[in-house]
């Protein structure tokens, strides 16, 4: 693609997740009996280790469930574990060495096994096993072992100090990994292609009752729930590839929930009487990603022209109806690591060929950088 200043079709933004829902207006207080959500894509295994797609991961979440969870607003919050390991309680070691999970009591399988230590240390190992194709084993191959000195303590003795350790170790990190039931699957060689991939026996709120591949996927509501019976008793998930499709279904109440809807749909969402729309917070970019090692994006100076000649505000408000926000670099402004001093977020034309005049291009008549007889291009 030819280089210009004029447009380039490129997007660099934080971007915000969608999501929206019905709002009944009906003054009855009895709780839906059925909560019918559509998603877009289809998953390809329910297994939280060899789950690559987020789709996976969200389905994932309603029958199995993490360590530790994070809260809206960004705190650690307990889930299998009883607390959150810190140094004040002492969980964590001084020497960061060794990270102890003390667990909830009263937690059952679904099919009704005590959930016990044995289950976080099979799930670590089950991650390290190398004929597993899991999706990563990053920080847990920090793990020298795991230690289960009772039922309800788990001890992960690390090779050295981790300091993300407490958000990855089966919590919700980029890559979220739930734990998984050792009286099942220790039996197993890998877990690459066993029967619990399609329909898993988790801890969490909803129990899979069938997975019809390509079609749906029912939830029914797991009543010994440690956390509390879930209000809403069946969860249908449909998979819907066309987001059009989804929003005929919603304005034709046969929907009630839609996530991460795309931003080319949100016009049409606000337009459907009774329906929630909202935007949440969510990490995640798009951007161009250069091969540095080649001819011509190896000299940064071109590569810094092109962040500073889109136009991302102008995209933003265009191209995803300001549901996103320009960005500076691969990390949104709501984390700890932002830095606002990183990077651009806007237009500057004048600087943009000032970088390519420095890098020994010409700005030919077309706005096109030129050198040696050769447009600037991309690709």
């Amino acid at each position: 693609m030819a280089i210009g200043f004029r447009l380039l079709l490129a997007l660099a933004a934080i971007a915000l997740g969608g999501g929206c829902t019905r709002v009944e207006t009906s003054a009855s207080t009895t709780p839906q009996r059925t909560l019918r959500i559509a998603v877009s894509s289809n998953p390809n295994t329910l297994n939280p280790l060899l789950a690559t797609q987020q789709v996976e991961v969200q389905l994932i979440s309603l029958a199995l469930d993490p360590l530790v969870a994070t809260d809206p607003e960004g705190h650690d919050v307990p889930v299998l574990a009883a607390r959150v390991p810190t140094t004040e309680n002492g969980d964590i070691a001084r020497d960061g060495r060794s990270i102890t999970y003390h667990l909830r009591h009263g937690v059952l399988w679904h099919d009704g096994v005590p959930f016990t230590s044995r289950d976080v240390a099979f799930s670590w190992r089950a991650i390290m096993n190398p004929k597993t194709a899991v999706a990563t084993r990053h920080g847990y191959d920090r793990v020298e072992r795991v230690e289960t000195p009772d039922a309800f303590t788990a001890i992960f003795r690390l090779k050295g100090p981790f300091a993300p350790a407490v958000h990855s170790f089966f919590a919700h990190s980029d890559s979220p990994i739930e734990i998984v039931p050792a009286h099942l699957l220790e039996r197993y060689g890998d877990l690459n292609k066993i029967p619990f991939n399609s329909k898993p026996i988790g801890t969490g709120p909803y129990r899979i009752a069938r997975w019809i591949r390509g079609e749906r996927i029912d939830y029914v509501a797991n009543d010994k729930y440690y956390l509390g019976k879930p209000r809403i008793p069946k969860i249908v998930v449909r998979f819907v590839p066309d987001e059009n499709t989804v929003v005929n279904q919603l304005r034709a109440h046969e929907l009630d929930y839609f996530a991460q809807a795309t931003p080319k749909t949100y016009p049409q969402l606000h337009t459907i009487a009774g329906l929630d729309v909202r935007l949440v917070r969510f990490n995640g970019a798009d951007s161009i990603i250069f091969n540095t090692t080649r001819v011509p994006f190896s000299d940064a100076r071109l590569r810094r022209a092109v962040g500073l000649a889109i136009d991302k505000r102008k995209l933003v408000d265009e191209t995803t109806y300001g549901t996103t926000t320009p960005a500076t670099e691969d990390i949104p402004s709501f984390m700890w690591a932002f830095n606002p001093h990183a990077g651009t977020d806007k237009r500057d034309l004048v600087g943009a060929r000032a970088l390519v005049a420095a890098a020994g291009y010409r700005i030919a008549s077309d706005g096109i950088g030129v050198r040696d007889g050769k447009r600037l291009a991309m690709g």
